[in-house]
């Protein structure tokens, strides 16, 4: 943190100060922080507060057996509540039969301290407000889920083992879910990625050939967002609008709404991006100023030349 501050100008990264700064925001076009307890506690199964998918969406769906009501009504977040804390205490008495198996397979996997760590990692970001966040933020959590299932099954299972033919059944079992779930991914495979044959022309990005076809080689464009675009683009560079990737500097620019005049000072040429985006919180319109004329437009973005007397 310390070399980050001498060598970056933040001892953190500048993407998490940004989405701390969106969460501050109660309405912003990159949604807010948190606003249920259950996205506090991370088990909220329709929101991006999902740690554990696996988990959250099955107690979900047997919630509304358990009552039985659909569970997509309203209403639904009380039945889900229930579910959930009553399938606590069950794995808790269950637990409590064979309590230093458990004590051992906790000590020795150090589920304590994966959950631990997983709590602290929630709170932090729920704590002080923080827009914006991905599954894949969730790897702890991921990885507590199915140590906590191994354990889970390894209890069952060690049972089973003295039984006359339960090795039998666990393999039949194991083999069924095995089966199951590679038709489930296989099926999911084939939808999502159809075979098909493309020339090698083909652009990765229809965006790229659009920024190539419009403007000329060496052209500095803004853009919010713009990953996929600034890694495939030739001969172009492209700004990041939204701060996530790029500067301190820039970030203290778009608190102050100045952040027009930091884009002008570099010698911006264009942006790329959805007006209305760019006019709501948390841009706020601070770039209008720059906007010269638009040239074309694709997606839903406009490509907006900046005027010639702020470069």
């Amino acid at each position: 943190m310390l070399f980050n501050h001498l060598a970056f100008g933040a001892s953190s990264p500048v993407s998490g100060q940004v989405k701390r700064w969106w969460g501050s925001h109660s309405i912003n076009v990159y949604t807010g922080a948190e606003i249920t307890k259950l996205d506090f506690f991370g088990i909220s199964p329709e929101t991006e507060y999902n740690t554990m998918p696996q988990l959250t969406n099955w107690v979900r769906s047997f919630s509304g057996i358990v009552f039985e009501q659909n569970p997509w009504k309203p209403g639904w977040q009380y039945r889900y509540s229930w579910t959930f804390f009553y399938l606590f205490v069950l794995t808790v008495i269950v637990f409590s039969f064979n309590r230093a198996y458990i004590s051992r397979a906790f000590t020795s996997l150090s589920l304590l301290f994966l959950f631990a760590a997983s709590g602290l990692q929630i709170f932090s970001y729920n704590a002080g407000g923080y827009a914006g966040v991905k599954e894949w933020y969730w790897a702890a959590q991921y990885i507590l889920f199915i140590l906590f299932c191994a354990v889970l099954i390894d209890f069952f299972a060690q049972h089973l083992l003295r039984l006359k033919g339960g090795a039998v059944f666990l393999w039949l079992v194991a083999i069924s879910l095995s089966v199951l779930r590679a038709d489930q991914f296989i099926s999911r495979v084939n939808s999502t990625l159809s075979y098909r044959t493309n020339s090698v022309d083909t652009p990765y990005t229809e965006a790229v050939s659009f920024l190539e076809e419009h403007t000329p080689p060496s052209s500095l464009i803004g853009m919010t967002g713009g990953g996929n675009v600034g890694y495939f683009i030739h001969d172009r560079t492209i700004i990041n609008m939204d701060g996530l990737i790029n500067s301190p500097q820039y970030f203290k620019a778009l608190q102050s709404q100045s952040a027009d005049n930091f884009l002008a000072d570099i010698g911006l040429d264009y942006i790329f991006a959805n007006p209305d985006i760019l006019n709501s919180v948390p841009y706020r319109s601070q770039f209008n100023n720059l906007y010269e004329k638009d040239i074309a437009r694709f997606g839903g973005k406009v490509l907006i030349e900046i005027k010639q007397d702020l470069k």
